[in-house]
C-alpha cells in the first residue's frame, strides 16, 4: 500500500502497451495524494531526473476505492487508444503510458512526468499573443485527442497545462471512448448541463468544456460566471472564437477543428490511423486485465452488419463512370486518328 513520504529503490514489473513485460528499478519519491483513493510519486533515475511518475490505487485494509480503480482504468484505457491511433507520431499534447499493472496490491500505471504548469494559475494573466498560442495548442490537441475517439469529459483549468508553447491534457479518469456511455459521473460546472453518467460520450463536449477553460483564462472570470458562455463578452473577440460552442445540443455545436479554422490554423492532424499489431495485442491485454478484475463481462452490443458485397451482375455507378470515360477518350483518339 502507497505511504506518504516513503523513499527507497523501488523494482517494478509491468505491463507495456505493446503487450510485453516491463521493468523498471528507480528512486521512489514522496506520494502526494492527487485525488480520493489515489496515490501519486515521481520515480527517479539514478542522475537524479525524474525518470516517470507512478500513479496508483490506495488499498484501504486490504479494500482498494472502486471508482479510483476505474479511473486508473480509464486512463490506461485511453491512452492506449492514443497510441495505437497515432502510433510513433503520438502526440505530445496527449497521454502516454509506459506501463501498468492491475494485479498488483496497489494496482498502477506509469507515464512520463508531465511538463508545464496548469493554467488554473494563468487565469487573466496571459498576454494576447499568449492567449492565441494556448487557444490553438489546446483545440488542435481536441483534435487529436477525438481522431483517437477518445473523449476527456473532465475538462478544466487544473488539467490543463501550459508551458508558454504547448498544452498537455492530463486527469483522463472520467474519460470514455467516442459513442460510449459515460462510466463515471461527469457532470460538474465546466461541461454541458446533458453530460451525465451513462449519456453518450460525445467529442462536442470536450469542445463546450475546452470553451469555458479558454473563457477562464482569457477573462480571469470564475467559471460560476461563464456559465453557458454567460459571461463572455458580447460582441468580443473571444464571443467570435466560441460562436455556438454552448449550444444545447451538441450536433449544433461547432467541432475543435472548426474552432482552429477560426483562429487561422487550417491544419489538421496529418498522422494516419496505424493499425499495429503490436498495440492491438496491448489493449488486448489490457482488455483481459480490465476483464479478470469487472468479473463476467457484459453482454456485448450487436457488431454493425457487414456492408453487402456487390451483386456480381451489376455495375457498381463508380465502374459505370469509369467506363464512360474510357469510352469518351477512345472516341476523342478515334477522331485524332480517323477525322
Amino acid at each position: 500500500m502507497p505511504e506518504p513520504g516513503r523513499t527507497g529503490v523501488v523494482r517494478l514489473e509491468f505491463h507495456t502497451p505493446q503487450g510485453t513485460s516491463g521493468t523498471v528499478i528507480a528512486e521512489g519519491g514522496p506520494w502526494t495524494a492527487p485525488g480520493p483513493g489515489l496515490a501519486e510519486r515521481p520515480l527517479y533515475a539514478s542522475d537524479g531526473s525524474t525518470l516517470m511518475v507512478q500513479r496508483a490505487v490506495t488499498a484501504d485494509g486490504g479494500r482498494i476505492d472502486g471508482t479510483a480503480h476505474r479511473m486508473l482504468q480509464n486512463e490506461i484505457r485511453a491512452a492506449l487508444r492514443v497510441g495505437r491511433r497515432h502510433g510513433a507520431a503520438h502526440p505530445d499534447c496527449l497521454p502516454r503510458l509506459v506501463g501498468y499493472d492491475l494485479d498488483a496490491e496497489s494496482p498502477y500505471l506509469l507515464c512520463p512526468p508531465v511538463a508545464g504548469r496548469p493554467v488554473a494559475g494563468l487565469a487573466g494573466q496571459l498576454l494576447l499573443g499568449q492567449r492565441h498560442g494556448f487557444q490553438t495548442a489546446l483545440f488542435r490537441a481536441l483534435v487529436l485527442l477525438s481522431e483517437a475517439e477518445v473523449v476527456h469529459a473532465g475538462l478544466r483549468p487544473e488539467v490543463v497545462h501550459w508551458d508558454g508553447r504547448q498544452v498537455r491534457l492530463t486527469g483522463f479518469g472520467r474519460s470514455a471512448a467516442v459513442g460510449e456511455s459515460y462510466r463515471e459521473d461527469v457532470a460538474s460546472l465546466w461541461m454541458p448541463p446533458a453530460a451525465v453518467r451513462d449519456a453518450v460520450a460525445d467529442p462536442h463536449d470536450d469542445v463546450w468544456a475546452a470553451g469555458l477553460v479558454v473563457a477562464h483564462v482569457v477573462t480571469g472570470l470564475p467559471v460560476e460566471q461563464l456559465a453557458g458562455g454567460a459571461g463572455v463578452p458580447a460582441e468580443s473577440a473571444l464571443a467570435s472564437l466560441l460562436d455556438g460552442v454552448f449550444r444545447a445540443d451538441p450536433r449544433r455545436r461547432p467541432g475543435a477543428a472548426q474552432i482552429l479554422r477560426r483562429l487561422g490554423d487550417q491544419s489538421r492532424a496529418e498522422a494516419a490511423a496505424l493499425d499495429d499489431a503490436a498495440l492491438d495485442a496491448g489493449r488486448a491485454a489490457f482488455d483481459a486485465e480490465r476483464a479478470k478484475k469487472a468479473g463476467p463481462p457484459a453482454p456485448a452490443p450487436a457488431a454493425e452488419p457487414p456492408s453487402a458485397p456487390g451483386d456480381p451482375g451489376r455495375l457498381s455507378p463508380a465502374l459505370l463512370l469509369a467506363l464512360g470515360v474510357v469510352l469518351i477518350g477512345l472516341t476523342l483518339i478515334g477522331w485524332r486518328v480517323f477525322g
